[in-house]
């Protein structure tokens, strides 16, 4: 499911940014090509519900790195556009997930874009098998059936 996140918020960045930013996933040791994103996963977290339920928080930290160091304008811009594009994001299948705590920070000349995806899954039913049964018949009286 972690990947479908990632390919919703790659699709929603192309829809508000267009095709001329290289959106990464990996961690890239040299060649950045700016302007770019960087979609981080942080700490995954799965909480028990109710049955055989549970809610898994998947937070990211979306990183712009802007195509002139320093341009603090273009970091506000894509802050606001990414406010707009990462509230609600369809998954490759088409369903749509909501996110929550959506707010951005500047650090280094980077935008850091925060936000979180819940979702609720349902754990696999457990297969049952058929064990053996015992039985021991009587009659009522005491004699045999």
């Amino acid at each position: 499911m972690f990947n479908e996140i990632v390919a919703g918020i790659a699709l929603r960045l192309r829809e508000a940014f267009g095709e001329g930013y290289e959106i990464y996933q990996d961690n890239v040791e040299q060649g950045l090509q700016e302007p770019c994103f960087f979609i981080r996963p942080l700490k995954m977290e799965q909480l028990p519900l109710l049955g055989r339920r549970a809610l898994r928080r998947c937070p990211f930290d979306v990183q712009y790195f802007p195509a002139r160091q320093g341009d603090n304008a273009e970091l506000c811009d894509a802050g606001g556009r990414m406010l707009d594009a990462l509230g609600l994001i369809e998954l490759p299948d088409g369903s749509l997930l909501r996110g929550f705590q959506l707010g951005w920070e500047t650090a280094d000349g980077v935008l850091h874009f925060t936000v979180h995806y819940p979702l609720t899954i349902h754990a696999p039913q457990p297969r049952e098998m058929m064990g053996e049964l015992d039985a021991k018949i009587t009659c009522k009286g005491g004699g045999s059936p």
